[in-house]
């Protein structure tokens, strides 16, 4: 007999699996890692073997691959070297233009690259494109356009998870080319700031920011604009603008007096009881949308020589008009950015960390809609395919059934009719 229970079990453990194998992320997840040294911290890289790569940093402000001098590989495109200037460096990348052609980068990506002069360094681009004065660089070989273009992704979307301070590392995980499930659960706390639209970095507008207790307002006095404050994995140092707070103003008014005067050399203050026994002083961004509250960390935590007592605060100052928070400043946070939407979203189960004043759900594009509707067809044609083919087994067992349940009887019945009648010719009168 057929067990219709069982059936119900099979039918919803077979949906419970489509619909997981839908929804499932297609990022891919690396481990990344800084290791912390005797006066100061390494950069952020992928933890990946590559006898070509010493490092492999991710970089918020390089559009492409960028590897070293001596890496073997790859097809030259052009005559000319691409010229790349990164107005947040003091450097400019000049190099040769090339394709991988017969390799795949960290396992999985092809795409165009250049090589520069560094120690065995190579860098991860994740900008959403490249400066104006760009030479002999296309839109279409910026690394997140092409991946995705060439199906190698399916969004133009990464994230870095929430660091964990160890005693010698700092470590994290890096998800590419997808929505982290973070993202898309109802768990937790989301913040998001908007990248200006004619931004090609990955930077938000604050209105104030609050450090050491001291309210600090972030409108420009020249055209009463607000300061775009960039993030970056380059570099572990705040850079501030002059006009914003000066040197004298940072260590007089924001720190009390209570550090030396500053470093230039080095790019940090010296500091004495600033933190008050804390590894970190609360530095707080508010905006019309969110309030966040980020760590601007005592250096020497990340120092495995802590023989004085000294408090080192890395800020540089420039002639610039923007702010450039390094990511380490965010290490609460589950960082997400997204150049579909061209936003960044915070997450966090920390509900002091973040306050998300407005959620503004934003109207989805036509393609999203197609892709969403396209989606919810498919999983309910799926589960009707899977209940017609359960129907489809049972009718068809208890069809055979019901036949041989009628053979038998039919065999049964000419049995007792053949003793009947053989007990009749028996019978005597």
């Amino acid at each position: 007999m057929v067990n219709i229970s069982n059936l119900i079990k099979y039918y919803l453990l077979i949906s419970i699996f489509i619909n997981n194998f839908i929804q499932a992320q297609n990022y891919k997840e690396y481990k990344i890692k800084a290791e912390k040294k005797s006066s100061t911290l390494d950069n952020l890289n992928i933890i990946y073997f590559d006898e070509k790569c010493e490092k492999i940093i991710p970089s918020l402000f390089d559009p492409i691959f960028i590897f070293h001098q001596n890496y073997v590989g790859g097809q030259r495109i052009g005559e000319n070297p691409i010229l790349l200037q990164i107005p947040f460096f003091i450097f400019q990348f000049t190099g040769n233009k090339y394709y991988l052609k017969d390799s795949y980068f960290l396992n999985y990506f092809q795409g165009y690259f250049i090589k520069y002069y560094s120690d065995n360094i190579c860098y991860f681009g994740l900008s959403m494109s490249y400066p104006n004065d760009t030479k002999e660089l296309n839109e279409n070989e910026v690394l997140l356009s092409y991946l995705k273009e060439n199906k190698q992704i399916n969004k133009k979307i990464f994230s870095f998870d929430k660091f964990i301070l160890n005693e010698d590392t700092i470590n994290t995980n890096f998800y590419f080319g997808d929505t982290h499930n973070d993202f898309s659960s109802n768990e937790g706390i989301i913040g998001t700031c908007k990248i200006n639209e004619e931004d090609i970095f990955w930077g938000c507008s604050f209105n104030e920011m609050i450090i050491n207790n001291k309210s600090i307002p972030l409108t420009k006095t020249k055209d009463n604009k607000l300061y775009k404050i960039y993030l970056t994995t380059e570099d572990h140092s705040i850079t501030f603008p002059k006009e914003l707070k000066s040197e004298n103003d940072m260590k007089e008014i924001i720190f009390d007096n209570k550090c030396n005067d500053y470093d230039r050399a080095n790019k940090y203050f010296t500091c004495n009881n600033v933190f008050n026994g804390n590894d970190y002083i609360p530095l707080k961004l508010i905006s019309e949308d969110i309030n966040i509250t980020l760590e601007l960390d005592n250096f020497k935590r990340y120092y495995l020589d802590k023989d004085n007592d000294d408090e080192i605060i890395r800020i540089n100052f420039s002639n610039e008009n923007y702010i450039i928070f390094p990511l380490i400043l965010f290490k609460q946070f589950h960082v997400q950015f997204d150049a579909e939407k061209k936003v960044i979203n915070f997450y966090t189960t920390n509900s002091s960390l973040l306050q998300a004043k407005q959620e503004k759900k934003e109207t989805p594009k036509n393609e999203e809609e197609g892709s969403s509707g396209l989606t919810t067809f498919l999983v309910i044609l799926i589960i009707l395919l899977i209940i017609g083919i359960g129907l489809g087994v049972f009718y068809f067992i208890r069809k055979r059934k019901n036949k041989v349940e009628k053979d038998i009887n039919r065999f049964t019945k000419f049995e007792d009719e053949e003793d009947f009648k053989n007990m009749n010719e028996n019978k005597v009168y």
